[in-house]
């Protein structure tokens, strides 16, 4: 898999500003992110129905938080997307664990 090199957000995860807190969290996730983000990047170009992201939660075992926020990140990387089923024209869905519809990820193919 392709090393995914970590240079949204002027190479800082984001954060809220003025936040000492926020500020200190990406800086302490900051050498871990280009890993976590291949890690979920992996599992979903592994699963050819793509996966929600309760899903990459449950499969990688990362805490909601840090899985959401570098599923965001692939995407404005262009690295993951939705679908759209051309019968219903709205993207694909499944059921969570809590039982709500969430949008499906998918992998850009490259």
């Amino acid at each position: 898999m392709a090393h995914i090199q970590y240079d949204l957000f002027a190479g800082c995860p984001p954060h809220v500003r003025y936040s000492t807190t926020s500020e200190a969290a990406a800086e302490a996730i900051k050498p871990k992110v280009n890993g976590l983000q291949a890690q979920i990047l992996g599992v979903v170009r592994r699963a050819p129905y793509g996966l929600t992201r309760d899903e990459i939660e449950e499969i990688t075992g990362l805490p909601h938080t840090t899985s959401s926020a570098r599923v965001r990140e692939l995407f404005l990387k262009g690295l993951l997307e939705t679908r759209v089923n051309p019968e219903t024209g709205i993207s694909y869905r499944r059921p969570t664990r809590s039982g709500k519809l969430a949008e499906v990820c998918f992998a850009v193919a490259v």
